[in-house]
């Protein structure tokens, strides 16, 4: 367990960054490289983080120059920052993602431990202390990449990871024991999003259509949702089977937070059945993206529990 000691004087701030996805087409480009850095100092010169968290896929295939490049990014920074991987970060197996996770964590403001094997690579908890007292944890959790699933026909088709049902079940027993409020940290969002989006939101909206701007209004969102912010710009890339994870976050009572990243055009924010769930806004432009909804996301801590809101840099 990593632990982190809050100033009491101050709230916790954390700067969350996702997907970067950048392959060496897109290292090689100065404007492509430029629009990341100028986004993250952006971000950092306006938020003032204590921590950055980054919610996977710091690139578009596993190549080590890439990921050398990326944590070069966070070296200049020169902030305590922590990860969780993607699936693009997954792909070469966890053999691989463990030399990666390796690589990333020789810069020494890089807070990672690796976990069980078992469950993958990067499941660990950080604690945030107050006067030595914890009062907020993070758990970064691995989700994988993707998997093989048989459909009705029978025949074998790939799809999006998960959270395993190992990881669950140590996520639950972490957090009853810490007894603090907690938020989880991970990459592919569990298939609740999909429950969440389409109680909360007005079928009688376009999705698409509204702007992170206009998504403030509420008559975006249903009755009991008028608090969900944020856009729904592509579907839920979850796995396509209920699983139970949320099953499993509501078991552990203290969570109040659950952070993705992975689906670069969604940054919806909603409270579900008493849990926030939150797409992260994606950095820079690699792979895909829309420059209305590039920066990042912001949670502030202290002992109430966490906010969290976007910052856009467009």
């Amino acid at each position: 367990m990593i632990k982190i000691h809050k100033n009491p004087d101050k709230d916790f701030v954390i700067l969350n960054l996702t997907d970067f996805n950048m392959d060496e087409n897109d290292w090689g480009n100065e404007e492509t490289v430029s629009f990341l850095n100028n986004t993250i100092d952006e971000l950092v010169k306006r938020v003032k983080p204590d921590l950055i968290t980054f919610s996977g896929d710091f690139a578009h295939s596993e190549v080590p120059e890439l990921y050398i490049k990326s944590r070069e990014v966070f070296e200049r920074i020169g902030i305590p920052w922590t990860f969780v991987f993607g699936n693009h970060d997954n792909q070469s197996g966890p053999e691989t993602s463990s030399l990666l996770a390796d690589m990333l964590s020789e810069d020494k403001n890089c807070l990672f431990e690796k976990g069980d094997p078992e469950m993958g690579v990067g499941n660990f908890v950080i604690e945030i202390l107050e006067n030595d007292k914890p009062i907020h944890a993070l758990v970064m959790m691995d989700s994988h990449d993707r998997e093989d699933i048989a459909d009705e026909k029978g025949e074998t088709k790939k799809v999006w990871g998960r959270l395993y049902k190992n990881q669950l079940e140590w996520y639950k027993s972490t957090v009853l024991e810490m007894g603090i409020k907690t938020t989880l940290i991970t990459h592919i969002p569990p298939y609740v999003y999909k429950d969440a989006f389409k109680a909360a939101f007005n079928k009688e909206k376009d999705p698409k259509a509204v702007s992170f701007e206009e998504s403030f209004d509420g008559s975006n969102w249903n009755d009991g949702y008028k608090s969900s912010f944020g856009v729904a710009h592509e579907g839920v890339c979850s796995y396509p089977l209920d699983c139970g994870e949320f099953q499993y976050i509501r078991d552990s009572k203290y969570t109040e937070l659950v952070l993705v990243g992975h689906d670069h055009v969604n940054n919806f924010v909603i409270e579900y059945d008493g849990v926030k769930l939150a797409y992260a806004t994606k950095t820079g432009s690699g792979c895909y993206y829309e420059k209305e909804l590039n920066g990042g996301t912001v949670l502030t801590i202290n002992k109430d529990g966490v906010k969290i809101r976007h910052e856009i840099v467009g």
